[in-house]
């Protein structure tokens, strides 16, 4: 009887986080509705030149963004023109940064010595906004992609080298002295023991500066660039252009609310295993 019991509930597990993604799905759509009513009747109450409402920022983001033809999936040409060199940017420089971050974390975080050594010099660095070094880095280096891609790559370096470097430090003795025991090669023993073991504080780094990378591609393309939603903004700023600018905003925003959103598949799809250990997998 209990095992007949047990298989109901194991059955009926899914079919309550089903109903629990559905509930905070249906919760998320209506406080997104709310927000846009506030946001037009704030602005239509202020009917201010610089605080456009929703009703004429949303269609200037379909004309612009999304007025392509189906061939092109519907994207405008603004799309290709700002977002796309934006998103490149960011991916890039972020790429750079995370693997960067998790090799040298995993170093660090097995050799106590060598971190102890080497962590004043990254508190140092870390200390220092990269924002700060826009200015520097595009004199000495130029304006193109490469400075900008270095700089966002250095701004999303720090959070996921040091979450990883914690995560690997944080490994208990037991299990590399049991994986000793059993003569488990040093690449194995790695791979299977030290990395999964550090995988939670590697993508909380990850998540971290994947928001400083999107903060950076936009401060890197207000000086010295011709594309991009950061010079999209400058330039509806400058041409007084105010819709266009709150559209960008828009855009900006859904795409960081798609990045991590993306972000945080991949970390559940990896973590999975993470879950449940810690009795999250029926939540």
């Amino acid at each position: 009887m209990s095992a007949t019991v047990q298989s109901l509930r194991a059955g009926g597990a899914p079919r309550r986080r089903r109903l629990v993604h559905v509930s905070q799905g249906c919760e998320r759509v209506a406080l997104l509705a709310i927000a846009l009513v506030v946001w037009q009747l704030a602005a239509g109450g202020n009917r201010s030149l610089y605080f456009p409402p929703p009703s004429e920022v949303l269609p200037r983001v379909g004309e612009e963004y999304l007025s392509g033809p189906w061939t092109s999936l519907f994207l405008g040409e603004a799309t290709f023109d700002h977002v796309v060199p934006s998103l490149s940017r960011m991916l890039r420089g972020f790429t750079l940064g995370a693997f960067a971050g998790v090799a040298l974390g995993v170093l660090l975080g097995l050799r106590e010595r060598a971190r102890q050594y080497v962590e004043p010099m990254l508190q140092f660095g870390r200390a220092i906004p990269a924002s700060t070094l826009l200015g520097i880095i595009l004199v000495v280096f130029g304006t193109g992609d490469g400075p900008k891609v270095a700089l966002i790559a250095t701004g999303a370096l720090f959070p996921v080298l040091f979450n990883t470097m914690e995560g690997v430090a944080a490994v208990t003795p037991v299990k590399l002295d049991v994986a000793s025991v059993f003569k488990v090669p040093t690449r194995q023993r790695l791979l299977g023991v030290v990395v999964p073991a550090a995988t939670p504080k590697v993508f909380a780094g990850l998540r971290t500066g994947l928001s400083i990378a999107l903060i950076l591609v936009v401060l890197t393309e207000f000086i010295g660039a011709f594309n991009g939603l950061g010079y999209r903004l400058v330039q509806a700023q400058r041409n007084f252009v105010i819709v266009d600018l709150w559209a960008a905003l828009v855009v900006l925003s859904v795409l960081g609310v798609a990045l991590n959103a993306a972000l945080g598949l991949i970390e559940r799809r990896v973590l999975r295993w993470h879950r449940g250990e810690t009795g999250g997998a029926d939540e």
